[in-house]
């Protein structure tokens, strides 16, 4: 069977960091690493960047197959917290009616009802919402914000999603300060209806080797690498377009800290081109440091690669699809 997944990589989702400042202190996320410059999206920069990708995703081979425009989908994330973004419901309202999914990464400290609300106004298709522990001690050993205001917020939007069908989800990484079993995470988030995430057993990745095993009771080299044999070596790489706030493309969210990799700017080039500077580190095996440094529980990329999932054979899937317990 021919393979159906494009050649080059081609983007289903493009990851926007509105800014790289951001109120939590989470235990995985090594801010200490972080020299790149901070600062915040403009509008220009903003609305050029999905004006480019407006007129790209016409062209791409999931679309042609899903018979839609339906991909990239866009997702507010990066090194920062999003609502801190003055402009936020703004850029969800302009994506939205641009015809482009909106997916919101936050850590809800800031989302009370005000801005709950005015979320739901604009248009947010989904929440992915950092909640790490179920009790005040374990969330602000974890996280350094306030558990009470934090929980509260996510329920009043819980609420307000169930009404307007907006899926949320509920991510977590294990640490040494969450003595909390898993069932008992599920079970207490079940209870207020949501789902949580428990993709990788909820294990730390090393961020390109940026974050240390001191926090976690997990010994990160145990992890696989990148294994160089596979056509698709890094399926975030391929399946996700990762956009600094000044417009910068990394090759993926671990070239956050300290941008070494940077592939081009969105204000001056096209996504074409940001496909085929990655289609050729991908083929030459390119063997830049963050990569080679990348320990992961788990190497594969389903926020990502999950419309392929769905579409492809599992001898597609071979290209990009780390099987568990597959020898290459």
């Amino acid at each position: 069977m021919e393979n159906r997944l494009s050649e080059k990589p081609e983007p289903t989702e493009v990851e926007l960091e509105l800014t790289n400042h951001c109120n939590a202190s989470c235990l995985a996320c090594p801010r200490d690493q972080l020299t790149a410059e901070k600062g915040f999206m403009d509008e220009d920069t903003f609305h050029t960047i999905i004006e480019k990708y407006e007129n790209y995703r016409e062209g791409l081979a999931i679309n042609k197959i899903a018979e839609g425009t339906r991909y990239p989908f866009i997702s507010f994330a990066g090194m920062g917290e999003p609502l801190l973004h003055s402009k936020i419901f703004d850029f969800v309202r302009h994506v939205r009616s641009r015809n482009f999914k909106a997916v919101l990464f936050t850590n809800a400290s800031l989302l009370n009802e005000e801005k709950a609300g005015r979320l739901v106004e604009a248009g947010i298709n989904h929440l992915n919402i950092s909640f790490w522990g179920i009790n005040e001690r374990e969330y602000r050993l974890s996280m350094g914000l306030d558990f009470s205001t934090s929980l509260k917020n996510v329920e009043y939007m819980s609420k307000l999603a169930s009404k307007n069908n907006i899926s949320i989800i509920i991510s977590w990484i294990k640490n040494k300060y969450i003595t909390s079993t898993t069932q008992e995470i599920v079970d207490f988030w079940n209870a207020r209806g949501l789902e949580v995430d428990i993709e990788e057993d909820n294990q730390p990745w090393n961020r390109g080797g940026y974050l240390s095993n001191d926090s976690f009771n997990e010994d990160f080299d145990s992890y696989p690498p990148v294994n160089y044999d596979f056509d698709v070596w890094c399926s975030q790489m391929f399946f996700t377009d990762t956009v600094c706030w000044n417009g910068d493309v990394v090759i993926c969210s671990c070239d956050y800290y300290k941008k070494e990799n940077v592939i081009g700017n969105l204000k001056d080039i096209h996504p074409d081109e940001i496909t085929n500077k990655k289609h050729e580190i991908l083929s030459c095996k390119a063997k830049i440091p963050v990569c080679l440094k990348c320990k992961k529980p788990d190497r594969n990329y389903p926020l990502g690669s999950s419309p392929w999932d769905e579409l492809l054979s599992e001898d597609e899937k071979q290209r990009y699809y780390y099987f568990k317990n597959q020898k290459r």
